[in-house]
């Protein structure tokens, strides 16, 4: 199994929206993988371990075709540096994480 890929959002600042990024063309082992009834989700952590967000396919994630996810936009609303995942889940209870990353939200100076 690979390690998961690691993207680390841009910095921004508290109640700022952080714009979407996609994962496309996702590949395992150089064969494209087929998302297709894959449960799909990815949860944001604080530095505490509390989950900030929590999203699944439809509720702030997009598949993209059948190999690609996008994350939509969203707002973290505390400083703090935050880490997440998104784990993909298959038939037969296989789950795999290929992303991994941190967001850094700074505090901001207009309230």
């Amino acid at each position: 199994m690979a390690k998961p890929y690691t993207y680390d959002f841009k910095d921004c600042l508290v109640g700022d929206t952080i714009d979407a990024i996609s994962f496309k063309d996702i590949d395992v082992d150089g064969v494209d993988a087929d998302l297709t009834g894959v449960a799909i989700r990815m949860q944001i952590k604080g530095s505490s371990g509390n989950i900030v967000k929590d999203l699944t396919v439809g509720n702030g994630l997009t598949l993209i075709g059948t190999d690609g996810v996008t994350i939509n936009p969203f707002i973290l609303n505390r400083k703090d540096t935050y880490k997440y995942d998104i784990q993909f889940t298959f038939a037969g209870g296989v789950v795999r994480t290929w992303f991994k990353g941190s967001i850094k939200v700074l505090d901001d100076v207009t309230e």
